[in-house]
């Protein structure tokens, strides 16, 4: 990557981002009481007062990804942040950054990220990056567990609830895994009929391509390896809700498919998805892997290519309304007028 394009974002140690903790956007140095205020309540900061004018409409076609990072250490924030820009994603799914509790923070850049993880750090978490554009889109989002968090964001057309998962791992036990999926539908189910629904993240699970016709629409024929018994569950789940596995439905070479690598690099498979409805199936337009997008992890950034148009959130009281007409989402609301200060 271009030096002269990277921007310091903030420095953590592979540490949870304390509350009312601060660090400079730019330069070396932690700029001490300034640049950015965290909190975990996505309440209205005292004093702010939402804008008025929200008809601003975001035309553009926009990216949305996914990508493992296997640990938020040190530096590596910056450098998940600064590719995300290179690549012009608007929208980033973290999985496995083994921050401890939720919250949300902003950057003097203007970008916003949401986290949810346990109580303890650990070997998992899940969060969401959002460009300082695309932040003005928020709704509100639920923390629900350490692998899976909800975002509604407000869409053109239709608003759009963006699920990002971590799925547990082959280590898993069987309860465990069924446990993951009744929550995940769960908030399936729980979500505005109206709205587009997208999940994506790291499913650790082996998909590859159609074997009948019953997955006509859900999975392609361009999947890559062998299903496994992960992937059965993966795909009966999608198949009952009528969600399409989108990255196995374009014809790409191999580099282009593959999303985890084993230690040795003797064994590339494809565990990481976006998924999105069938009926908005053809809203994504590409589905690749970044293979020189580098943040020191196992796993490729995976990046669709989407023209679906977003639209910014008009004012707090329609997010109290959005609020008290979901009574089984206690959603933690983060209209964009509270972007510029969260306490």
């Amino acid at each position: 990557m271009n030096a002269k394009k990277q921007k310091k974002v903030m420095g953590l140690c592979g540490e949870t981002p304390k509350l009312g903790e601060s660090q400079r956007c730019i330069g070396e140095e932690p700029d001490v009481g300034g640049s950015i205020t965290l909190a975990d309540d996505g309440k209205m900061p005292d004093g702010a007062e939402p804008r008025k004018n929200r008809n601003t409409w975001l035309k553009r076609k926009y990216k949305l990804g996914t990508w493992n990072i296997r640990n938020m250490t040190a530096g590596k924030l910056n450098t998940i942040i600064n590719e995300a820009n290179e690549n012009n994603i608007d929208i980033l799914g973290i999985t496995e950054h083994r921050w401890a509790q939720k919250g949300h923070f902003k950057t003097d850049c203007g970008e916003q990220i949401i986290y949810s993880g346990k109580e303890k750090a650990g070997q998992s978490g899940v969060a969401i990056f959002l460009s300082k554009t695309t932040s003005k889109s928020i709704i509100g989002y639920k923390p629900v567990n350490d692998g899976i968090l909800t975002i509604r964001l407000f869409g053109q057309a239709k608003n759009i609830t963006l699920i990002q998962v971590y799925a547990p791992t082959s280590a898993a036990s069987e309860e465990e895994i069924e446990e993951f999926y009744d929550i995940l539908q769960k908030e399936v189910d729980k979500k505005d009929k109206r709205d587009i629904l997208i999940i994506s993240g790291d499913f650790n699970a082996g998909v590859g391509g159609k074997i009948n016709r019953e997955e006509d629409g859900i999975v392609g024929i361009t999947g890559l390896g062998e299903r496994n018994e992960r992937g059965t569950i993966l795909v009966d789940f999608a198949v009952a809700n009528e969600i399409a596995i989108k990255n196995t439905m374009f014809e790409k070479h191999p580099r282009r498919l593959f999303t985890w690598t084993s230690p040795d690099g003797k064994t590339k498979n494809q565990i990481d998805y976006i998924m999105i409805e069938k009926r908005w199936a053809s809203a994504i337009q590409d589905v690749t892997t970044k293979p020189k997008a580098d943040c020191d992890t196992d796993h490729e950034l995976l990046v669709i290519i989407r023209c679906l148009a977003l639209q910014r959130w008009r004012s707090w009281s329609s997010t109290f309304s959005y609020l008290l007409s979901l009574l089984l989402l206690p959603t933690i609301s983060l209209p964009s007028a509270s972007l510029s200060g969260l306490q």
